[in-house]
């Protein structure tokens, strides 16, 4: 690894934002694929539709809740404070994010219909999952919030690697659940929910393994509370949710309209999610980085450039993606 995030391989260097699009790339053509076997086993149909809930929702109530703001509030006060203050207030997130959607998750189980009518009201009763399902979906939920956590502190170690790699690790077991599901006798919802339990759990597990143990274990007390930390997740949660809202409202209208027009919905936009993950989203997260880094160190005129070169590069990205994906 090279000290801005990249990899050397002998004479070759491979920048840190070509690593993180090479790994967004893997994760974003996994997830087109695991839209290709959902669609040749289910199709667009109702038994679609909570498919595509199910294999949403645990990251759709992380991101809801914590949105972009975990990672543009928690990277930056990680970079800007000393060694040891960083690791007790990953720890301190990492514990309190795990326990509230941990208790979200409790709440999905024991009241599963409420979740379903806010997120599809013209999804029929007679179609929700299994208890069983859900439950397996559920546990999720916490796993996935506590990756948004190990994510964020890798990447401010510039250790983009393993956590570009968890989508990909995520979505090739909810591909092997799928196609399980598709040749199973039983309940293929039950062999996905518990694809997405699994998947949730390796992909936290491979951070888990890269982070340093001191980033893991260690106290945690009153005197680690940052608020400069707090404020700024507030701000730029409250923002980003507004704007995480759009789709999901969107999707929940769609439910009205007839059995399968969610799953129609929904790989619609994964033909867009495309290019925008690879193309735009790989710059963001290192340049986030970086502009931590300059933030903290007080050096305003390389903040300056490294926003200037990055605005840049992804409109000039999402221009091209948008003129081949018209033609």
């Amino acid at each position: 690894m090279t000290s801005d995030g990249g990899v050397r391989i002998g004479r070759w260097a491979i920048g840190a934002a070509t690593l993180v699009g090479a790994t967004l790339l893997a994760g974003r053509v996994s997830g087109l694929f695991r839209e290709i076997q959902l669609a040749a086993a289910l199709g667009v149909t109702v038994s679609a539709d909570v498919a595509v809930l199910l294999l949403t929702l645990p990251d759709l109530l992380v991101n809801l809740v914590l949105s972009g703001g975990l990672s543009a509030a928690l990277i930056p006060r990680l970079r800007a404070l000393p060694l040891q203050a960083a690791q007790a207030l990953s720890r301190q997130t990492l514990l309190f994010v795990s326990i509230l959607f941990g208790l979200m998750a409790l709440m999905l189980v024991f009241v599963p219909r409420v979740w379903f009518s806010l997120l599809a009201p013209g999804l029929s009763a007679s179609a929700m999952p299994s208890s069983a399902a859900i439950i397996a979906t559920a546990i999720a939920i916490p796993l996935a919030a506590a990756t948004g956590v190990t994510s964020a502190s890798l990447n401010s170690q510039q250790k983009f690697l393993v956590a570009g790699c968890g989508t990909l690790i995520f979505n090739l077991i909810v591909i092997t659940a799928l196609v399980t599901g598709q040749y199973s006798s039983h309940d293929p919802l039950l062999i996905l929910g518990i694809g997405i339990a699994t998947g949730a759990a390796l992909r936290l597990f491979s951070q888990c393994l890269t982070l340093p143990r001191a980033w893991l274990l260690g106290p945690i007390t009153p005197s680690a509370v940052d608020s400069i930390f707090i404020r700024g997740f507030l701000t730029t949660a409250a923002t980003a949710s507004l704007m995480l809202l759009v789709p999901v409202v969107v999707r929940a209208f769609a439910s009205t309209i007839s059995p399968g027009a969610i799953s129609a919905f929904n790989y619609a936009t994964k033909l867009v999610d495309l290019p925008a993950g690879v193309l735009v989203t790989s710059l963001a997260t290192v340049a986030l980085v970086r502009l931590s880094a300059h933030y903290a160190s007080g050096d305003r005129r390389a903040a300056k450039q490294t926003l200037h070169n990055g605005l840049k590069r992804a409109l000039t990205n999402a221009v091209g993606a948008g003129v081949l994906i018209a033609y």
